[in-house]
């Protein structure tokens, strides 16, 4: 016959799961009990944070700590996660229409990321920001250097990022879509004509500038 401590035990035992019925869910059952109540699962969250800010830092710590000791183990792991998502064409397609959301909705931010991918793939430090792009176009009046447009310009390398030039306000200049697709990869010497070089180089760098 249980003893009577034990029976409170046992009573304080069906109590306590019966209040946290979420503590006991398997992994699986977690995953689906989130997919059927994904928004309101979110908020639940969003709000636990809010009100537990020591606990949230306590909970980041915790986990840089393991992911360094096992930094590796971590990386590979995130890399079959994301292989694994990857192969799942339904995921594909909410991942491309989520990237291209954002990027219709931040096209500065978009082109940014896209200039430092290029100079790192090369191995070139570059950290051309929003506000050295604003610079040059108004440097250059909003319009392409070679031609004059003002429609579908960019910014391009004067001396290009192929060779191992970053983009800088001093190596950057506007150029319109056919014009830069025009210069491609070639050294401004190669593209522009002496007189054009010369006024070139005197926007970029004005003999009365400091």
């Amino acid at each position: 016959m249980p003893h009577k401590d034990q029976k409170k035990g046992i009573t304080n035992t069906i109590k306590w799961r019966e209040e946290h019925p979420k503590k006991l869910e398997t992994p699986q059952e977690r995953r689906e009990r989130y997919e059927l109540n994904k928004e309101k699962e979110k908020e639940q969250y969003r709000l636990w944070r809010l009100n537990n800010p020591e606990k949230v830092r306590l909970q980041n710590e915790r986990r840089k700590k393991r992911y360094h000791e096992n930094i590796e183990k971590e990386r590979e792991a995130g890399r079959l996660r994301h292989r694994k998502l990857m192969e799942n064409e339904t995921h594909k397609a909410e991942k491309r229409k989520k990237v291209k959301e954002w990027v219709k909705q931040n096209p500065e931010k978009a082109k940014a990321i896209q200039r430092r991918y290029r100079a790192r793939k090369i191995q070139v430090k570059e950290n051309y920001t929003a506000t050295d792009e604003q610079y040059t176009l108004e440097l250059f009046e909003y319009k392409c250097f070679c031609c004059g447009s003002t429609h579908d310009l960019c910014i391009d390398h004067v001396y290009p990022l192929s060779a191992g030039y970053a983009l800088t306000r001093k190596n950057a200049c506007v150029l319109c879509n056919v014009c830069n697709g025009g210069k491609s990869n070639k050294m401004p010497e190669e593209f522009y004509s002496s007189d054009k070089l010369t006024e070139l180089f005197f926007v970029l760098s004005p003999p009365y500038a400091s």
